[in-house]
């Protein structure tokens, strides 16, 4: 039975500021234990036993603007996310939809797993289990990766805050579609206006380039993009074509992003923060040099700020980015079905366009690829590019064919001169033998 007359808190939300301040209705306990009885009426189906609490507070000045510890779910009304707007239907639709991101990490997210990920790698070992190493690039990374987090202690704690980092922006993506998905009213429309919001705010692939220069990294243009795709299935490009190396990372880790989207198990994604960290290690290991320099530049002026809190002031700076749930809870019985990602079209428009740019790059190539004199005759003759085999052999400044044949002896003059004969010649006898040992001088493929 709900403890809150509903009836009231709509009277509140339409009362006149004059006789009810926007920090005393954002703030007040009728308006938390609304949230509170809207979680368990919707939860219901989930069977779920835990009670979510609310604490509604007002910080204009406090960059944080919601987070949860899987019991309870802390909003800050005073800032700027939520006061940028200005009547009070908005205001609350903003608090409203940061209530349903928070409890779509309280209800999906595997906090357990999460933190026996954090356990494996401060013992230097991946969990739940190695990144699939596809290429040369992959190994070189991975074992640089481990070296370099063996050698200075903090080099491993701000790794493991940036896989925490990256950890989260997975799972934002994924609770936000499954709120969508299985919550359509309320809590589904309030958070689509949060996304809206959060869309709005981010900022162009070039505007990400041209912060690069002042005070930014090239490794938060790529977590910035990340966050995008996996949130709103699109990318805000900007005036940057799609060969760039930002965007083409993003490209490369298409698939195992689609697959931490509809994934169920936290366990899954996880590996695919593995993926990542080996992915983009160049970047994140330059990142971590860079956080180190101004950490040491910080105390040599008198500052007392821990490295997450370095990294933790500069990752907040990425629009749209939550901060990271905690708890020591798996998620509920019925997130063990798979739930479709947001905007299907969308996404479907991305991959698109990584598959047309890399069709593109794969005929410039081949359009840019050098051919010899004799292949190009042979082209515009209408003849065949290669050999018989299937194999180019290069032409000798002499003629010959192959590097490894023979050179021409002095009684050779060069080709037999064409004659015309009036009739097809008679053979004269002759023999013939067979040379069962003989071995050709070059190989046809």
């Amino acid at each position: 039975m709900a403890r809150v007359n509903h009836k009231k808190v709509k009277q509140l939300l339409n009362e006149k500021r004059s006789k009810i301040s926007d920090r005393q209705f954002f703030t007040s306990r009728i308006l938390a234990l609304h949230f509170e009885d809207m979680a368990m009426a919707q939860t219901r189906r989930y069977k779920y036993n835990r009670r979510i609490h609310v604490n509604l507070f007002w910080k204009p000045r406090d960059k944080s603007v919601a987070c949860t510890n899987n019991l309870s779910v802390h909003i800050n009304s005073g800032n700027k996310m939520v006061t940028q707007n200005r009547s009070r239907e908005t205001r609350y639709q903003i608090v409203c939809g940061l209530f349903a991101h928070e409890l779509g990490h309280c209800l999906f997210t595997d906090f357990l797993s999460g933190q026996t990920y954090d356990n494996f790698m401060q013992a230097y070992k991946w969990y739940p289990k190695p990144p699939v190493l596809k290429t040369s690039s992959d190994l070189r990374n991975e074992k640089e990766l481990w070296e370099y987090v063996k050698t200075e202690p903090r080099n491993l704690e701000m790794l493991r805050y940036i896989a925490q980092n990256v950890s989260n922006v997975l799972e934002d993506g994924y609770i936000e579609s499954r709120i969508l998905a299985q919550f359509p009213g309320k809590l589904g429309h309030c958070l689509e206006i949060v996304r809206n919001q959060h869309w709005e705010s981010m900022p162009t692939l070039t505007q990400m380039i041209e912060k690069e220069d002042d005070d930014g990294h090239i490794f938060e243009t790529v977590l910035q993009l990340l966050l995008s795709y996996v949130k709103f299935g699109e990318i805000k490009y900007g005036e940057e074509p799609l060969s760039d190396e930002r965007v083409q990372t993003i490209f490369g880790l298409l698939p195992e992003l689609d697959s931490a989207l509809i994934n169920p198990s936290g366990k899954d994604r996880l590996n695919v923060v593995n993926t990542i960290l080996v992915r983009c290690w160049e970047y994140i290991r330059e990142y971590i040099e860079v956080c180190k320099t101004r950490q040491d530049e910080a105390e040599a002026a008198g500052g007392a700020k821990s490295l997450a809190q370095t990294l933790a002031e500069r990752l907040q700076a990425i629009a749209g980015n939550s901060a990271a749930g905690e708890g020591n809870s798996t998620p509920v019985a019925d997130s063990s079905l798979s739930n479709p990602a947001s905007n299907p079209k969308k996404r479907a428009a991305t991959k698109e366009q990584a598959e047309e740019n890399q069709s593109g790059e794969e005929n410039a190539e081949i359009a840019s690829s050098p051919q010899t004199e004799s292949e190009n005759e042979r082209q515009e003759d209408g003849g065949p590019a290669s050999s018989p085999v299937g194999e180019i052999f290069p032409i000798n400044a002499d003629g010959a064919e192959g590097s490894k044949k023979q050179d021409v002896s002095a009684e050779e003059s060069g080709r037999i001169p064409l004659m015309n004969t009036e009739r097809v010649s008679e053979p004269l006898g002759g023999e013939k033998t067979r040379d069962d040992a003989y071995e050709r001088e070059r190989y046809g493929g």
